[in-house]
């Protein structure tokens, strides 16, 4: 549903996974609800393998 790449968060020196949407995948509110589902699910998890989830938009 979308790409991921690793990158490195400068201010909090740690490694983080960013993940991007298409822009046609985007377009329906369908699809932007599910990629909403997605992150509030790996949001509620919590193991010391599984990155933490913040949200932002443009």
């Amino acid at each position: 549903m979308g790409v991921v790449y690793k990158a490195e968060d400068t201010k909090l020196d740690r490694p983080v996974a960013l993940k991007f949407l298409p822009p046609h995948i985007k377009a329906t509110e369908e699809d932007k609800a599910r990629f909403i589902q997605e992150a509030k699910a790996a949001a509620a998890l919590n193991h010391p393998n599984v990155c933490s989830v913040s949200w932002t938009s443009e």
